[in-house]
């Protein structure tokens, strides 16, 4: 398939939250339940889920952080799960 016979689409990524309000951490039954939802939800809109990905991010000390990072404030790495929705352009 040559180049200019692909589809082209159009992507978007929403966060995907590892913890819902009033839970500690996001139970598999719930996980799945919230993943339904948000497909469902960016389907009506004519998104197609492509599929979820993981960010990794470096946390560092906050702003005016600085004192804390100079004596030996941690940096750390933060991932986040974000789904990938696409649509023809």
């Amino acid at each position: 398939m040559s180049l200019e016979s692909r589809p082209m689409y159009t992507y978007k990524t929403l966060p995907f939250p590892l913890t819902l309000p009033g839970q500690t951490r996001l139970m598999p039954e719930a996980a799945a339940r919230e993943l339904e939802r948000l497909i469902n939800q960016e389907a009506q809109g004519g998104w197609e889920y492509w599929r979820m990905e993981t960010l990794e991010v470096q946390e560092g000390p906050s702003v005016g952080g600085f004192f804390r990072a100079f004596f030996g404030g941690l940096i750390r790495p933060i991932r986040y799960s974000v789904l990938v929705f696409r649509r023809p352009s």
